[in-house]
């Protein structure tokens, strides 16, 4: 009869059987990385590998295998057989030949020799710069080489690929295997970790080859990527075809045939056919509803001067095709065409309404209209409007662009009906504004997108008046911060600094704009860690709550690095806000 301690000392065996086998995989990937074809092919291969490999480490971070406590829980017999299947498929040149019939070409390298490492291209490159790790190389790598024989270098021949891509599938699967063996929450966890990853490495992508190897690499039924990613990596690829106001080192394609195919078109609509759903189109504003071949539009104006009209016409134009290519991950509408008058000096985004009442029903509410009507709203469903903001901001800065005018009175609500009373469920925000919106570059339009002094509140202090420094990532999420704290005190700012500075800015506000007198304008980032702020805040919406605003408001070490460290912060505000519990 086999007893407890007989039982015990068989896991712990097989647990650390499971080990060896899990260092020669993460060994074996290491070579394999060197051991493909170089070129843009080679790069997507390479990168698939060294994902699974990423994916098989995270693996064994979740299930203790690399600590002293392993995951007694999990089913070690069967961990054991898929990383063995794994090691094999890994180290075995008659397995790949057998199973795969993948024919390998080997080019001896004499012992005493160093390998030549082949330079990483594209989005290898990327990744090799955010993970060093997972490029490292170790003598066991070499080993395993020659266990095999004369330790080679191994490229598949010519017309191999598609084999080569049944092997990495392969190992994806035997990972997949090994994710599902794990709880829920570690496998989120993975989820989670993958996902800031490939944000990471979409939003230092500076060329249309390696946005399109990213996209080949997302599979999210295997747990690689998700359809946020996918849809921020078509964002920024249009936006990189298009070549406006590029970042430092983006490459514009050349416009070939099949490029331009690929594009998305501009329609451009004629004004008159855009009928109100008031008396007249209230082209002096800024956002309003109307209708367009008799279906329900949103229309968002955009006026200039004669001397700027031909700058911003393309950037309209731009602007018009992207957003056409959002979903719902952006919090915006699919705009479905521009109008243009040179005339006038003005242009319209025009933006498919999903409105299903007719015309006398509709109604069209800003957060900034919601709160001053001093209408009362749960907090679930503010807690539901804050996290669909943060996203939004998350996707932009993912694909690289920058709105500018994250304020309250440009995120508006769609009902289907007038009537909004006391707890009305509000319905989804949707974030505007876009018109004003700029790719992150130093060469990008630098007028300021409102000059209205409330709108200056929104703003970072570094970014306000004539000596305002460039835009960046920073004052989105500094903007955020503001709207965030408006829905959980669900009150407009100014009421709130007001309060928290002892002065009635209300008036000084109204003083200054009646007297067009200059006005220094107060700021969050000042009381971010006040106490009365905090109370305000977390008394609101709670602890998890206030850490998501002050994560926004305050300023970024300046050891941080610029773009992963905002990505990081924000993908961190997202989580805490979707940690809150009502």
């Amino acid at each position: 009869m086999v007893t407890g301690l007989e039982t015990a000392a068989g896991a712990a065996q097989v647990i650390s059987l499971a080990f060896q086998v899990f260092q020669g995989c993460i060994d074996a990937y290491k070579f394999c990385h060197t051991a493909q074809v170089i070129g843009i092919e080679g790069d997507l291969l390479r990168t698939r590998l060294q994902i699974e490999r990423y994916r098989l480490e995270e693996w064994a971070q979740c299930s203790h295998l690399t600590t002293s406590s392993p995951d007694a829980r999990l089913n070690w017999p069967l961990i054991y057989d898929i990383l063995e299947q794994q090691y094999t498929i890994l180290t075995s040149a008659d397995k790949l030949q057998s199973k795969y019939g993948l024919t390998l070409l080997a080019n001896e390298v004499e012992d005493g020799k160093e390998e030549k490492r082949e330079e990483d291209v594209g989005l290898g490159k990327v990744l090799r710069r955010l993970r060093p790790k997972l490029y490292s190389n170790s003598a066991s790598s070499k080993a395993i080489a020659k266990a095999n024989g004369p330790w080679k270098r191994m490229q598949w021949a010519a017309g191999g690929k598609e084999k080569v891509v049944k092997v990495i599938d392969d190992l994806g699967e035997l990972n997949t295997h090994l994710e599902r063996l794990l709880d829920l929450p570690d496998r989120t966890w993975l989820k989670t970790g993958m996902g800031a990853l490939l944000r990471d490495a979409l939003s230092h992508t500076t060329d249309l080859a390696e946005v399109e190897t990213l996209q080949a690499l997302l599979r999210p039924a295997s747990g690689v990527g998700d359809a946020a990613i996918a849809s921020a990596a078509r964002f920024k690829r249009i936006r990189l075809v298009l070549g406006v106001d590029q970042r430092p080192g983006e490459i514009r394609p050349p416009q070939t045939p099949a490029i331009y195919n690929s594009m998305p078109r501009l329609k451009m609509i004629k004004e008159k056919k855009i009928k109100a759903a008031g008396s007249v189109l209230a082209r002096a504003g800024s956002i309003q509803l109307a209708t367009y071949n008799d279906d329900p539009v949103l229309v968002e104006w955009r006026h200039t001067d004669t001397s700027k009209y031909d700058v911003l016409e393309k950037h309209m134009q731009a602007l018009a095709l992207l957003l056409g290519s959002v979903d719902n991950t952006f919090a915006t509408l699919p705009c479905i065409g521009l109008t243009a008058s040179r005339e006038c000096c003005r242009f319209a985004l025009v933006y498919e309404a999903p409105l299903s009442t007719t015309e006398e029903q509709r109604s069209l509410l800003t957060l900034c209209d919601a709160m001053a009507s001093r209408r009362r709203m749960a907090l679930r469903d503010r807690l539901s409007i804050a996290c669909t903001l943060a996203e939004a901001v998350l996707q932009l800065h993912t694909a690289g662009w920058l709105h500018k005018s994250i304020r309250s009175d440009n995120v508006v609500f769609l009902k289907n009906g007038q009537d909004l009373g006391p707890y009305s469920d509000i319905g989804k925000p949707y974030l505007m504004g876009y018109d004003y919106a700029r790719p992150e570059a130093e060469t990008s339009l630098t007028e300021l997108p409102d000059s209205s002094l409330q709108s200056d509140l929104y703003r970072h202090p570094k970014k306000r008046g004539a000596v305002a420094t460039g835009y960046r990532k920073q004052f989105d999420l500094f903007a955020l911060g503001c709207v965030l704290t408006e829905l959980a005190l669900w009150e407009g700012l100014v009421t709130t600094l007001s309060r928290l500075s002892l002065e009635d800015w209300h008036k000084a506000i109204e003083d200054a704009e009646r007297t067009k007198k200059d006005l220094k304008m107060p700021s969050l980032l000042d009381y971010w860690e006040d106490p009365q702020f905090v109370e305000d805040v977390s008394h609101a919406a709670g602890s998890r709550y206030l850490e998501a605003v002050q994560l926004c408001l305050k300023d970024p070490s300046p050891e941080a690095d610029g773009e992963q460290a905002s990505l990081e912060i924000q993908r961190s505000v997202l989580e805490k806000l979707q940690e809150c519990r009502v």
